[in-house]
């Protein structure tokens, strides 16, 4: 029942489960969404969501569902594991917090994150130390002998 993505042992993976006729579900992926893009720079955690109704996939009793399959075979016990029809289960900590409560949720849903996720990650990107420099791709020139390598 678990794709590949969530057999990542190097990442922790985040999964939302939603149906697409789900008013609520509709509602809270602008939320969840928002949470993606606020984390996007954490290496070590995958974000995704799929529309269960559509893509033939085991569903979870109820939609919305978020849920975070830990990395490294971190067992979840089975009073926090996602129920899924047919009374199956998946290795994967299901969030319970309230949604559609904007800014509210997603600080949530980051500390929730923060208690079950095997790898430890920052809220905010690290700022680069005092004597790196960023460095924009547009500042980048090629030489001609690099230019011409990529074609060969």
């Amino acid at each position: 029942m678990q794709s590949q993505v969530t057999k990542n042992p190097e990442k922790d993976t985040l999964v939302y489960w939603y149906g697409d006729g789900c008013g609520f579900c509709q509602q809270f992926k602008k939320e969840y969404k928002q949470l993606a893009a606020r984390l996007r720079h954490v290496k070590s955690l995958e974000i995704t969501w799929i529309d269960a109704s559509r893509n033939g996939v085991a569903q979870p009793k109820r939609f919305p569902t978020v849920a975070l399959f830990p990395a490294r075979g971190k067992e979840v016990p089975a009073s926090r594991q996602v129920p899924f029809l047919n009374d199956q289960r998946l290795q994967a900590a299901e969030f319970m917090g309230d949604i559609l409560k904007g800014e509210q949720t997603i600080g949530a849903m980051i500390s929730w994150l923060h208690q079950e996720a095997t790898i430890p990650f920052e809220d905010e990107p690290l700022a680069p130390a005092e004597d790196e420099e960023p460095v924009s791709m547009l500042d980048i020139r090629p030489s001609r002998e690099t230019a011409m390598s990529v074609y060969l």
